[in-house]
């Protein structure tokens, strides 16, 4: 009996002593390949190490496995021990009050012989020849009684003065027509003034819309309370144009209603001579994007002003702009994009312009397919800075795109992500990498990376679109990036001291 407890407990030591070396082997191997794997991803992300270790915590955080939870930890640590002990460099544009973003000087629409055609239709739509009537208001009720009594061609012009209206939603749904649209304006940008204290300001469900000259400022006590200033769910042909638009979570919100077989979409739509952004950063759950499309054809975002995009919850992630959800033949052009602008740095994720945005459930997506996320989008002569932790542009699924003559500096470059995109990268003037991530593909990659924006050190290339920023001939050569010689000595970019 002695002699076969003795054996048992032989057993038993060897048995533990075996198992013992092998989970220990085991853990360095394991701390081995982590350790190379962790330096493959890093490296495969080029991305600055305390913001790789960031979104690692992050991720790690909102993992489902208690072990990769407790791992987020150390990879906190590891961020904030190597983050400098300033973020970064800011960098703030002047000069440019005159040329992009809604001013009293764009306060009549311009000549619209000799645009481009994408353009035509919707200066047509524009021009005072095309409206029936005029009707003028003085007041918050006689406003929403002339929306409520509205008429193709009707033209609302609102007089001076500021206006506050508290109804949760503002309905358009009246169809204007192509030779009788219907617009609510001001005489002249700056004279008048619309605050909302509601959930969604203008619902756009109707054709043939135009908003003008006009600030609208979201006014809640909680940022969930003031989502989007302009919601168009199915309405085309809309044009919003020399606006300042202030203080919502997502400024622009457009997606399609209906059922799925006779579902309409927002397509169709200006977007230009804007200023869009928000004054303190968003304490809400929900989606920050300051111009948030799903599904929508033929958007033009053009000579935008697009800033202050910054998110205090949830993923704690913002996008200025994006169009995704199966759309198409997206324009974003000669935009100007500051994530940052005031906002104090905090920590944030904040993203320029995308192709894609972060992806699209399928009951959203265009025809219930989500293969692509964007087709046939350019981005051309757009300047985008102070993404600091993240890209200036991210291209998600974007089949068929063109990133043209832009400038993207004080950020993480740009991402071209999933088979799904295949991009044509030209004469783009970038302080970080142009990336191709996830089988994502640079089909022509002829671009200049610098490390800090110097005018007279930025070279001439032969010409990839025909103006520039400023809206300058481009001529057969001109600088990389987005602003000609010419351009640059009307707007410059100036190093804030932190």
């Amino acid at each position: 009996m002695n002699k076969f407890i003795h054996y048992i407990k032989r057993a038993v030591i060897r048995y533990l002593y075996i198992v013992g070396i092998l989970f220990n082997v085991g853990l360095v191997l394991a701390a081995v390949i982590g350790v190379f794997s962790s330096i493959y991803i890093y490296r495969s992300y080029q991305l600055p190490a305390y913001v790789f270790f960031e979104k690692a915590e992050q991720s790690l955080a909102n993992n489902q496995s208690p072990l990769l939870n407790k791992l987020a930890l150390p990879a906190g640590v590891l961020s904030k021990w190597l983050s400098p002990i300033s973020d970064s460099k800011r960098l703030s544009v002047s000069g440019h009050e005159q040329i992009i973003g809604a001013h009293e000087l764009h306060s009549h629409v311009p000549d619209y012989r000799g645009k481009e055609e994408r353009l035509y239709p919707h200066y047509q739509q524009l021009a005072a020849s095309s409206y029936a009537r005029t009707v003028h208001v003085n007041s918050t009720k006689a406003l929403l009684k002339a929306i409520k009594a509205v008429q193709p061609g009707d033209d609302i012009v609102i007089a001076r003065g500021d206006y506050f209206i508290k109804q949760p939603r503002i309905y358009l749904t009246v169809n204007g027509e192509q030779y009788k649209p219907i617009r609510i304006r001001a005489e002249r940008f700056g004279d008048v003034t619309i605050s909302l204290s509601s959930y969604e300001g203008f619902v756009m469900q109707g054709n043939y819309w135009s908003i003008e000259n006009l600030k609208i400022n979201g006014e809640c006590k909680k940022h969930l309370s003031c989502e989007h200033a302009l919601h168009i769910v199915g309405g085309q042909n809309i044009i919003v144009r020399n606006n300042e638009i202030t203080n919502f979570n997502s400024i622009i919100k457009a997606n399609g209603r209906g059922k799925s077989n006779q579902r309409l979409y927002p397509d169709d739509i200006l977007i230009e001579q804007n200023s869009f952004y928000n004054t303190s950063r968003r304490n809400t759950h929900t989606a920050v994007t300051l111009i948030d499309v799903v599904a929508g054809d033929n958007w033009l975002v053009r000579k935008n002003i697009i800033a202050g995009n910054s998110k205090n919850g949830s993923d704690r992630t913002s996008y200025a702009a994006f169009l995704k959800g199966n759309s198409s033949n997206g324009l974003f052009e000669r935009n100007i994009v500051d994530c940052d602008k005031s906002l104090e740095q905090d920590g944030s994720t904040r993203i320029g312009l995308s192709f894609g945005g972060g992806g699209t459930g399928t009951a959203y997506c265009r025809d219930a397919n989500c293969a692509a996320e964007h087709r046939n989008g350019v981005m051309r002569n757009n300047l985008i800075l102070n993404c600091q932790r993240d890209v200036g542009v991210y291209l998600n699924k974007a089949n068929n795109s063109q990133l043209i003559h832009n400038t993207i500096i004080n950020n993480l470059g740009v991402d071209v992500r999933f088979s799904a995109s295949d991009v044509v990268s030209r004469a783009n003037l970038t302080t970080a990498a142009i990336r191709e991530r996830d089988g994502g593909q640079l089909i022509s990659h002829e671009d200049v990376v610098i490390r800090e924006v110097n005018v007279e050190e930025i070279p001439l290339t032969k010409s990839e679109a025909t103006h520039d920023l400023c809206g300058d001939n481009r001529g057969k050569f001109s600088a990389v990036g987005a602003m000609n010689r010419q351009c640059l000595g009307k707007i410059t970019i100036i190093k804030e001291n932190n």
